[in-house]
């Protein structure tokens, strides 16, 4: 048996063309082009759930490397049929077709609705992830066929220690400031961001936390009379 492997190893990289995500039975759950904090949930209720969740695509999406076919995760099989027979999927085929149907424009998906993530709405675009406009969507026919369970990855930690937001001094249990000690950026994040990790706005949050912190912080300093 091989390492697990994460999805974006064998086809990431061909440009967010994410395949079809289905259940244990073979049906599809979630639209996969909603943003990745909406859908990823979706991906860990069904694993909460004790469903098995996977990635299905075919051989334009992907050119996976032998040592990424020895992993366990990864099911190779020359026709969508087979591939359903290996992972007991009754519903796979079925909705493959039915995915297919829909032709290379995702505002044709029936699955491409609102109720994804409201937040992230695009003009032109539906409620598809705004990284993705302009990506066409690939239909699964090219074999062969391709299965990868999907498993969560650790990224990263967000919450941080409560603190008074104005000054960055860290508070105990009683909402009380601890002497001395501060927190700033991802360690103080928990007023700001508690679902996804930052990217570019945690440097803001990084500047204006820790211009707060330094200032109290060398305050409280000079008031020691060292």
């Amino acid at each position: 048996m091989g390492d697990i492997i994460t999805i974006q190893e064998i086809y990431y990289a061909r440009k967010h063309n994410r395949g079809m995500i289905v259940d244990r039975e073979g049906d599809r759950f979630v639209f996969e082009r909603a943003h990745y904090t909406t859908r990823n949930g979706w991906v860990a209720g069904k694993l909460i759930e004790g469903n098995q969740p996977y990635i299905i695509f075919d051989d334009a999406m992907a050119d996976p490397t032998d040592e990424q076919l020895a992993s366990r995760t990864v099911t190779k099989a020359d026709t969508i049929a087979e591939l359903a027979d290996i992972l007991r999927m009754p519903n796979l085929a079925t909705t493959v077709t039915t995915y297919n149907s829909y032709g290379t424009n995702w505002l044709a998906d029936p699955l491409n609705l609102e109720e994804w993530d409201v937040s992230i709405s695009v003009p032109g675009f539906a409620y598809a992830d705004p990284g993705f406009i302009g990506t066409p969507r690939l239909t699964i026919t090219t074999g062969p066929f391709y299965a990868i369970e999907l498993r969560p990855n650790i990224m990263g930690t967000m919450g941080g220690v409560k603190t008074n937001w104005e000054t960055g001094q860290v508070l105990n249990s009683a909402g009380q400031p601890i002497p001395g000690l501060y927190a700033a950026g991802e360690t103080a994040n928990r007023p700001f961001y508690d679902k996804v990790y930052n990217a570019g706005t945690g440097m803001g949050i990084a500047g204006t936390t820790g211009r707060a912190a330094g200032i109290d912080a060398a305050d409280f300093v000079a008031a020691l009379n060292l």
